[in-house]
Order: C-alpha cells, then structure tokens, then sequence
C-alpha cells in the first residue's frame, strides 16, 4: 500500500514541475480559436468543429466569462456562455464553473491547469484546460458511469502483517475532445 501512494504521490509531484508559470487570470484573459476534434474510438469515427473561445473578466478578481463557440456542419453552432467564479479570495485554487442554469462545476487550478470531474446523464467527464506557450490546451474525456473492468490486487504483506487486497475499478472513455486554441489578436 504505501508502495502504491509512494508512487501516486511522485506522478502528482510531476505535474507541479513547469518550464513556465501562467498566472490567472492575468495571462489567461483574451480571444482564442482552434479546430476541436472529437474522438469515438468505438466506432472508428472522427469529427470535428471550430472553436472560439473568449475569457474576459467581469468582476476583478472573482468572476470571468467563459464563452466557447463551437461551429460545425454536422452540429451547427453552439454557444456555452459560462462564468468562471472563485468563490473565495483566501482560495487560490479552487473555482466554479457556472454554466448560469442552476449548474456549478467544481474545478481546480494547479500547475497553469483547470481540472474538473463530474458527472451527468450516466456518464463521467473529465475536462482539462491548460494555459501553455501560444494558448490554451482543452481536452474532455467521456466514460459511461459503469465500470468497464474490475481488478484486484493480490494481498500485501507489510510489516509481518496482510494488508487487505486493492480493488480498482476501471471506466474506458468512449470519447475524447481535444483542441489546441492559439491566442487571437
């Protein structure tokens, strides 16, 4: 067990090592555009869309817009016209995506990143949005709420004593949505 968080500990620890700093909202604020893709590995098919996105601030240092236009052939166009509020001064970290419906999304900033995990209609999302060199990286993964394999550990000695086994379950994505958005001038 202590093998297990030892190794947990040091992938997280990684992440926190960047070539360079982003600060929110400072150097986020602006116009960007990219071309998503959207993967379903299920069933070998791929799509895509333009996107814009635009992060402005409404209220100084608490609420941002947060405007992601997609437009494609096959969907036409959607508007997801969102705020991002940090609910706390004291809190550096955590924030709200506040989709104005009722709907609030917790995220976490760490290391130039937005995370978030939630779920909604049977399945998990996942969505990471990271500040970088020339814009912003956006990915959402999608996996249907029920797990797709179960596994157990084998169980662990430690100290002279058995540890309880480790059961991990796993949920497979069924889609992933990426898309690098350049700064717009």
């Amino acid at each position: 067990m202590n093998n297990l968080m030892s190794t947990l500990f040091l992938l997280l620890a990684g992440f926190s090592l960047q070539a360079q700093s982003y600060d929110f909202p400072e150097d986020w604020i602006g116009d960007y555009a990219g071309t998503m893709i959207m993967y379903y590995p299920t069933v070998q098919r791929m799509d895509t869309a333009e996107v814009h996105f635009e992060l402005k601030e409404l209220i100084a240092d608490s609420v941002w817009t947060y405007i992601m236009t997609y437009s494609s052939k096959k969907y036409g166009e959607i508007i997801k016209d969102y705020v991002i509020v940090k609910p706390s001064k004291e809190d550096n970290y955590l924030y709200h995506l506040d989709e104005r419906d009722g709907i609030v999304i917790e995220q976490i900033l760490m290391a130039n990143t937005f995370y978030s995990s939630f779920s909604v209609l049977g399945s998990y999302i996942s969505s990471r949005m990271k500040r970088v060199e020339g814009g912003i990286e956006f990915e959402i993964t999608s996996a249907k709420e029920e797990a797709t394999s179960v596994s157990k550990s084998a169980p662990l000695e430690e100290d002279g004593e058995v540890q309880e086994s480790i059961e991990v379950f796993s949920y497979l994505p069924f889609t992933v949505q990426r898309v690098f958005l350049s700064e717009v001038d």
